[in-house]
């Protein structure tokens, strides 16, 4: 898929966040995404181990990885088969750790670590 319908497909998604569909567009593009057949387990599980990669070497903050996990669970969130995967069904729960760090420090440090422990499991 052409960079430039990956980047209009997330565009026409999330038209209010267009800086979010920019960010997103790489990750989507290294997945090898075909927007007409959707998103399928494989590469939802490649996708956020791309972004923890990221996050882990220090190319994203946290803010920034709980905006595109949000954004990666808006489109999953009608597909029941992904969204009832692990991963999937942590989603919209790992997108709470920009909030958790400023309000809750015990939960965010619990949410890396079941982050951490699903990312692992992928890697090996």
């Amino acid at each position: 898929m052409l960079k430039s319908n990956i980047l209009k497909y997330l565009k026409n998604k999330f038209p209010q966040a267009a800086i979010s569909a920019e960010l997103l567009s790489p990750y989507f593009e290294k997945i090898n995404f075909d927007p007409s057949k959707g998103l399928e387990k494989p590469q939802l599980d490649k996708l956020f181990t791309l972004l923890m990669d990221d996050y882990l070497s220090f190319r994203m903050d946290p803010d920034q990885l709980a905006e595109l996990l949000e954004k990666i669970y808006m489109l999953i969130q009608n597909n029941k088969k992904l969204t009832q995967t692990e991963i999937g069904s942590n989603l919209i729960y790992f997108a709470e750790l920009e909030i958790l760090l400023r309000t809750n420090f015990k939960a965010a440090e619990r949410t890396l670590e079941e982050m951490l422990r699903l990312y692992q499991s992928l890697k090996k």
